[in-house]
């Protein structure tokens, strides 16, 4: 027994000597120690930026502001530092990381500077709370895609221009950095590849902010010879920092692009009913007599004007914007060239603005659809079955401006890598000629005197001559034995040479000259403003 119990202890020091010779060879050994190196290093991502989103003169319409990230190696000295630089919302939360020991990053509200274990970085922010554009930029999802707009429509190259910086960590085993280890920062400048609007930003800010009374609607900005989106605002506007609270808000739905979707139009139309009148050979000078209500086959159209308007001509009718006139004038038309000049000028039809972004096309009734002499009626000033988006209404306002020649809408102007010059192009859209050259420069005229000539105009600007046309459309909807109305102006400034088409929606406004009017008003002064001090 006594041999037995010495065999077996010699065994187990033979052991024990073996067990030791080796894992001194493994603490010796390249291999193990390059591994033990790689486990131990921890690397963060401080921040990811998306390429640019730009407005056409390359300035920036996301990436504008900066915040504070700060890494953080959790250490017992710098908890109250950390703790103090975060809403207090938020430090419960933050607490549990520091205790957890593992390197974090987190967004802190100033830079943490001389605090052990804490490096400060000064990062851009994707979007501003009051985004720029919110609707044409779009938003982002939780994993950091497109969601919406162009940031949906550009998502690969976004993606692909972004840059990330970020920071490693060397720890020991204990998750403690090593002695003398110096964490490894890689921190490269934003870059300038992304892609290029056709948006004037700002163009895009004079409209939002003359836009901000609004509840619900829209206002677009249109260049008249190409169709270009110069701004695009809807209201109200949503933060995409902030997306759940704008989700929330069923009344106002304002995740809603107002600027593409379709809505009665009333009377901004009669521009396309003059167009189609006029080339058809009806002259300019034809006069009816409007008492205050029009019978059209034993159903009465009322003026707003309850007494009537007198004796007027086509411009006189304009400007006066006389229901009976244009009834009457429709009604001896032929249909299918008054629907068809209606498409010619854009309604009916949607837009490709973007890679997946596309308009509402509204709905432009058919011939067939104007078989009773109501309905013809109820189309003649835009009423009835018809319904346009605000670009399509500012399509048709370009054609008049841009000698009969409609152009298509578009939002891109292509795709930069330097942030200053065009490295893909989008190709020119080509237009189409909706009426002659004649007719449009007569409607030009007919809505210049509607506005400088017209008693009581509230579009009329103080600082540049301007045309343009109201509307006050019906819904059929009653609110409180109140019907409510989509007020609508559209018009162009300066007069003589228009640089600009504004198309102004009030949703569930009053009268187009009292709510929708003023809006332009003050964007045409502000733009001609602006323009003097960009000469």
């Amino acid at each position: 027994m006594k041999k037995r119990l010495i065999a077996v202890f010699c065994a187990f020091c033979v052991m024990v000597s073996l067990l030791y010779v080796r894992l001194s060879a493994l603490s010796t050994s390249k291999e193990l120690a390059q591994a033990a190196q790689k486990q131990s290093s921890k690397t963060l991502t401080v921040s990811t930026v998306r390429g640019q989103i730009y407005d056409r003169r390359y300035q920036p319409l996301v990436n504008r502001e900066t915040v504070y990230r700060a890494s953080v190696l959790p250490q017992p000295e710098n908890f109250d530092a950390v703790l103090g630089a975060v809403d207090a919302s938020r430090r419960e939360d933050v607490l549990k990381l520091l205790q957890q020991g593992d390197p974090f990053v987190i967004e802190v509200n100033k830079a943490l500077l001389g605090v052990p274990g804490v490096q400060t970085f000064q990062v851009p922010q994707r979007y501003q709370d009051n985004q720029t554009a919110a609707h044409i930029v779009g938003y982002l999802n939780g994993d950091g895609a497109g969601a919406s707009g162009i940031e949906a429509a550009y998502d690969d190259l976004l993606t692909e221009n972004a840059v990330s910086a970020t920071i490693s960590y060397t720890l020991d085993g204990m998750g403690r950095e090593l002695a003398g280890a110096q964490p490894t920062v890689t921190n490269p400048p934003a870059g300038t590849g992304g892609v290029v609007l056709t948006i004037d930003r700002d163009l895009q800010q004079i409209v939002e902010k003359a836009g901000s009374q609004l509840k619900r609607g829209a206002i677009l900005m249109l260049e008249p010879a190409t169709g270009k989106i110069r701004a695009a605002a809807s209201f109200p506007a949503f933060s995409p920092n902030n997306l759940a609270k704008s989700i929330k808000d069923e009344e106002n739905a304002p995740m809603i692009n107002r600027a593409f979707c379709a809505y009665s139009v009333g009377s901004t139309f009669k521009i396309s009913t003059a167009a189609a009148a006029l080339e058809q050979g009806v002259s300019r000078s034809l006069r009816y007599t409007c008492t205050g209500v029009i019978d059209v086959k034993g159903q009465k159209f009322k003026c707003h004007k309850l007494a009537g308007h007198g004796t007027l001509d086509m411009a006189g009718a304009m400007e006066e914007s006389c229901n009976p006139y244009f009834i009457n004038l429709a009604l001896g038309l032929d249909k299918e060239r008054l629907v068809s000049q209606a498409s010619d000028l854009s309604f009916g039809k949607s837009y490709d603005l973007a890679p997946g972004m596309r308009t509402q096309p509204g709905y432009l009734p058919t011939q067939s659809e104007l078989f009773n002499p109501a309905d013809v009626a109820n189309f003649s000033f835009g009423q009835g079955k018809l319904t346009a988006t605000p670009l399509q209404v500012g399509l048709m306002m370009c054609s008049v401006l841009n000698g009969g020649r409609t152009p298509r809408a578009s939002l891109v102007e292509g795709e930069t890598t330097d942030g200053k010059t065009l490295s893909h192009a989008q190709e020119d859209s080509a237009t189409l000629q909706a009426m002659s050259a004649q007719t449009a420069s007569t409607i030009k005229q007919f809505l210049v005197d509607a506005v400088m000539v017209r008693e009581n105009q509230n579009a009329k600007p103080d600082t540049v001559s301007a045309g343009g046309k109201t509307g006050t459309a019906q819904t059929g909807r009653f609110v409180d034995g109140v019907e409510m109305v989509q007020a609508w102006f559209a018009g162009f400034f300066p007069a003589d040479q228009p640089k600009y088409v504004v198309v102004v929606l009030v949703e569930d406004g009053d009268f187009g000259n009292t709510s929708a009017s003023p809006i332009f008003r003050q964007i045409a002064d502000e733009v001609t403003a602006l323009e003097k001090n960009r000469s």
